[in-house]
């Protein structure tokens, strides 16, 4: 099973929760000095970007993210045995994957999740991967075309049909 950053895999299951719970990130927001994900909320519109910073204060949010951060190997194998107990429609399908590591993923972790999308995407006899090669984690933001484009794709050949 491939782990994602063990470092990073503990410091959210342990410290991130707690951390939120005594106000830390409700503080660190105020300051604008939040130290995770602020690449992400950056790349948003201005008029969005305070939105995303009160998610960021929220202590149910660390503690989702710890507790995503605990299932990740059980998440993992309930795709293996969802994949293998149903066969997959002939639809069109587009699976996007990001090229860049972030979030303190693993080369190895982002290699398996290559591996997991190719084989999504060989599921449907339409399906198709593609590689966001200037993307980590959130291709909405790095590549909005490119996620505009495989929507707009798709709805074409379902209107083809």
């Amino acid at each position: 099973m491939v782990k994602f950053n063990q470092r990073a895999d503990w410091f959210a299951i342990n410290i991130l929760p707690i951390a939120a719970r005594i106000g830390l990130f409700r503080l660190l927001v105020i300051l604008d000095k939040l130290p995770i994900a602020t690449d992400i909320y950056k790349k948003l519109p201005q008029a969005m970007q305070s939105s995303a910073k009160s998610i960021y204060a929220q202590t149910k949010f660390w503690q989702a993210f710890g507790q995503e951060s605990a299932a990740f190997d059980v998440t993992l194998e309930q795709v293996k045995q969802a994949r293998n107990t149903k066969s997959f429609p002939d639809i069109p399908l587009i699976v996007l994957s990001s090229s860049k590591k972030d979030f303190g993923a693993t080369e190895d972790l982002l290699q398996a999740i290559h591996e997991l999308h190719a084989d999504l995407a060989e599921e449907s006899p339409q399906g198709i991967q593609i590689i966001a090669n200037d993307s980590g984690h959130a291709i909405q933001l790095d590549e909005p075309e490119l996620v505009v484009d495989a929507i707009r794709q798709t709805i074409e050949k379902v209107r083809c049909k």
